[in-house]
């Protein structure tokens, strides 16, 4: 799958989304189309936990199928299923409790009415869901180009908080 940008540059790969951030050109970045998902698809994610689910939709923006319909990562990535599987393992093995998301129904509702928790991350914010992720991408990344990035963090909300803890210890990334 290839990304456009909101001011105009098209074709910016996957691992280029992920490691700039903005587009060339200053803008923001977008998928060229958004993957449409068949309803029976969805309907077999059912019973997937949260990590599963989020690797289905990896998959969606990271490659596409080949002519035999089976999936191909973008080869500039260099990954295979088992190590975004890792990745992945690796980034919500950092969450409190069975589920990653836990999904609650919420009692005196007619109607089914849902919670879904996002606070279970090592600092208690929503961004760690994706943040931890980001890390793990971009460390796979880094690595396999043998290259390192600065990441500077500066904020005083619990964005800043939440880079930190995903960023610590990454061989390829130096925060500051």
């Amino acid at each position: 799958m290839l990304f456009k940008s909101t001011y105009g540059q098209n074709d910016i790969r996957f691992v280029d989304a992920v490691l700039n951030g903005f587009a060339d050109d200053g803008g923001l970045i977008l998928p060229n189309a958004f993957p449409a998902i068949p309803i029976e698809k969805l309907q077999s994610w059912k019973d997937f936990s949260y990590q599963d689910v989020v690797l289905e939709i990896c998959k969606l923006y990271m490659g596409e199928e080949n002519e035999k319909g089976t999936f191909e990562f973008d080869k500039e990535l260099d990954m295979s299923e088992s190590q975004l599987k890792s990745i992945l393992s690796l980034a919500f093995s950092k969450f409190s409790g069975v589920n990653t998301v836990p999904i609650s129904k919420l009692p005196y509702f007619e109607k089914n009415v849902f919670l879904c928790e996002l606070f279970h991350g090592p600092t208690l914010a929503f961004k760690d869901l994706a943040l931890q992720v980001m890390a793990g991408l971009f460390e796979h990344i880094l690595s396999k180009r043998n290259q390192f990035r600065n990441l500077i963090v500066a904020t005083s909300g619990d964005t800043g908080a939440a880079a930190l803890e995903a960023f610590k210890n990454k061989k390829h990334i130096d925060i500051h």
